[in-house]
């Protein structure tokens, strides 16, 4: 590689296929990085049968596959976005290291998460000991790189980059007031225990002389549970709409990392409570647009709700607040920092400081 050459990257990732946030801010990278494929990994969750027979096609395509990778490819970047990932990248990273291959792994899911939820019969210290070996760990936020280190016990190699979201989120006019606001209080997410739709429910019922709950989740009809109305998924173009004509975002869940829906909810002007688990209360700190509170504390939830709707003019400083930060993840110069940390790897410079 030259010295003016973009260092080439082979993204070891889910398929653009899937949803979620992790394929979401994947794919904006990777479209802003030139040199940037990807080889899939994780094909699909359903069914069963399917996700392990394209895992072990993906798995022998990279083993026959890795002297042109390691010829045509500077790094190597994988992707860990949950337990059974942690697990089920652990043999392209040793084929990495045998080859000789630069890596850097991108932990999209919080180090306690995915230690607690391995399969019972898997030895945490295979992934602690092949974790140690790897040059670079990349987080989202300083508290989940904290997490890793508590957890894993490891100190060096350990970067923090957030995630970017894509240009058509950020808006360049004002966010408008809390009065011109049409939705109350929306929530995008599975209906799920672990993204506390229960505390949200009971807190909706505490709220209904204030606000109306929308809930955009993986139903196949609008219906109605409790204080919240549901709807299915939307495409991006309408969360967008949505969001900007919001309130407020709540986000209750007992489990997350980076949650990209409080990115896309600062980037659109629109404030958030939401759990202090994992990356959220970094998001919240750096933007200055959103409220924290105990996963599970159903009477903070209610708390934070009625602090953000009942002022006007603290609501219009969280908005404002949120749509200028979001501009500083623009996928432009969130792609400046991997370049920087490729470069670091491609050339062994390892060091650990801030990218």
């Amino acid at each position: 590689m030259g010295s003016n050459e973009v260092p080439r990257v082979l993204v070891v990732g889910y398929s653009p296929r899937m949803s979620g946030g992790v394929v979401k801010v994947t794919e904006t990278l990777r479209q802003a990085y030139p040199g940037m494929d990807l080889h899939v990994f994780h094909h699909c969750y359903t069914p069963k049968s399917r996700a392990v027979t394209t895992y072990l096609q993906s798995l022998l395509g990279f083993m026959f596959g890795l002297y042109r990778i390691r010829k045509f490819y500077d790094v190597l970047h994988v992707i860990v976005g949950s337990s059974g990932d942690a697990v089920r990248t652990l043999p392209y990273i040793w084929l990495a290291k045998l080859a000789g291959l630069p890596l850097c792994i991108q932990h999209h899911k919080s180090a306690d998460v995915v230690r607690d939820y391995l399969p019972g019969f898997f030895p945490v210290a295979l992934i602690t000991s092949t974790w140690r070996s790897v040059a670079a760990h990349v987080f989202l936020s300083e508290k989940l790189r904290t997490g890793f280190e508590t957890v894993f016990c490891a100190r060096d190699g350990l970067f923090v980059i957030p995630n970017a979201i894509d240009e058509t989120w950020i808006r360049s006019d004002s966010p408008g007031s809390l009065h011109d606001r049409t939705r109350d209080v929306v929530f995008f997410g599975r209906w799920s225990w672990e993204k506390g739709v229960g505390d949200m429910q009971r807190a909706a019922e505490a709220l209904a002389d204030i606000a109306k709950f929308e809930c955009y989740t993986n139903v196949q009809k609008p219906t109605v549970e409790g204080q919240c109305q549901l709807y299915p998924w939307l495409e991006e173009r309408e969360v967008q709409s949505i969001l900007r004509s919001a309130k407020l975002l709540i986000l209750p869940s007992y489990s997350e990392a980076f949650p990209t829906v409080l990115l896309e909810a600062c980037a659109c002007g629109t404030p958030f409570v939401a759990s202090d688990v994992a990356g959220i209360p970094d998001i919240a700190r750096n933007s200055g647009a959103g409220l924290t509170f105990p996963a599970g504390n159903v009477e903070a939830i209610v708390r934070s709700v009625r602090q953000v709707l009942d002022d006007a003019d603290g609501w219009q400083q969280m908005a404002e607040n949120g749509a200028e930060w979001a501009k500083e993840l623009k996928p432009e110069g969130i792609r400046a920092q991997w370049e920087q940390l490729y470069r670091r790897l491609s050339t062994g410079n390892h060091s650990v400081e801030q990218i």
